[in-house]
């Protein structure tokens, strides 16, 4: 059976090993409400969670737990080039569907 995908341009490299190419079907995606952000010199760190409220605590406050369903490490350059991508996505879907509330960020950057 041959493959549909195409070889290479001369001179490109191939896709490296375990790495999807475009047109090819990837992960299964993965739901986050959550992520922790963490940055360096040469990079900015993702670690996007699924939190889970487990129940109150005695002064009422929820009690939740979360867990890392991806990792994503990117170049500051890489990092800017999707704030800007996710910018303009969000004030597409805004123009479409209406303004997203805003939430309220606690000190670990959650969102939660």
């Amino acid at each position: 059976m041959q493959s549909s995908i195409p070889p290479p341009l001369p001179g490109m490299t191939q896709q490296p090993p375990g790495f999807p190419m475009l047109g090819q079907v990837g992960p299964d995606p993965q739901y986050t409400n959550g992520v922790q952000m963490n940055t360096s010199p040469w990079d900015f760190a993702f670690a996007f969670q699924l939190i889970t409220p487990i129940g109150n605590a005695p002064d009422g406050s929820v009690v939740a737990t979360g867990r890392i369903v991806q990792r994503i490490v990117m170049s500051p350059t890489h990092a800017k080039a999707f704030l800007g991508a996710l910018t303009k996505t969000v004030e597409q879907w805004e123009t479409s569907f209406g303004p997203i509330p805003e939430l309220q960020v606690d000190s670990g950057g959650t969102g939660a």
